[in-house]
């Protein structure tokens, strides 16, 4: 059962059941995950990265999910893992599995430099996920130290 809200769409490192299990702190039941595309827009690797920001682009489609948080506390858990300047969190206008277009917020880029490879997340999963979901313990360890200081 979903939660009333707002859904967020998911284009990148999110879509990954295990990985946002992490971010979370909670397991991910397989229908939180809804496919969803992002028409008129391309994802392109982030400049010295393995992840992806978004760029306009006429024809374009991303594919992605829809995720409905719980709780504005892992809103707050979200934004930690983005990263505060990485990418700023913005509505955007999704086409879900069903072809309805609904409102969703996505990260976009922020202070990003995106080149002009296209990202796709079967590469991401062979060359950067593991690492990825390494670093993310210790990631999100500063999101809880955060939260205990007031911020």
């Amino acid at each position: 059962m979903r939660s009333p809200g707002t859904d967020c769409f998911f284009f990148g490192s999110l879509r990954e059941k295990d990985l946002l299990a992490q971010v979370l702190g909670r397991p991910i039941a397989n229908d939180e995950l809804r496919p969803a595309s992002l028409p008129g827009f391309c994802a392109r690797r982030v400049k010295g990265a393995s992840y992806p920001g978004l760029r306009r682009a006429v024809g374009g489609k991303v594919p992605g999910v829809l995720f409905r948080p719980r709780a504005p506390a892992e809103i707050s858990r979200l934004c930690w893992y983005e990263g505060s300047t990485a990418y700023r969190l913005s509505r955007i206008r999704v086409c879900d599995d069903a072809g309805r277009y609904r409102l969703a917020l996505a990260f976009r880029p922020g202070r990003l430099c995106l080149t002009g490879v296209p990202w796709h997340i079967a590469h991401w999963r062979r060359q950067g996920k593991r690492a990825m979901l390494a670093r993310i313990p210790r990631w999100m360890a500063g999101w809880r130290a955060d939260r205990r200081r007031g911020r």
